[in-house]
């Protein structure tokens, strides 16, 4: 469970946010919670999830 950061559950909350249709909400904090990882985590092959829906939801916003 080390890896439930803040950062961590706030980009998964995001994910959640995004796939509700609440696409604003999803943007604000897939950004903060992708910028609070740390540079290797946040460019791993799992994160891609968080990278490719914060961009769906921009583009959705």
């Amino acid at each position: 469970m080390y890896w439930y950061t803040p950062a961590f559950l706030q980009a998964q909350h995001g994910v959640v946010l995004y796939r509700l249709g609440r696409h604003a909400e999803a943007v604000e904090l897939l950004t903060s919670g992708l910028a609070d990882m740390p540079a290797q985590l946040r460019n791993a092959e799992w994160a891609g999830e968080y990278r490719e829906a914060l961009e769906a939801a921009r583009v959705a916003d």
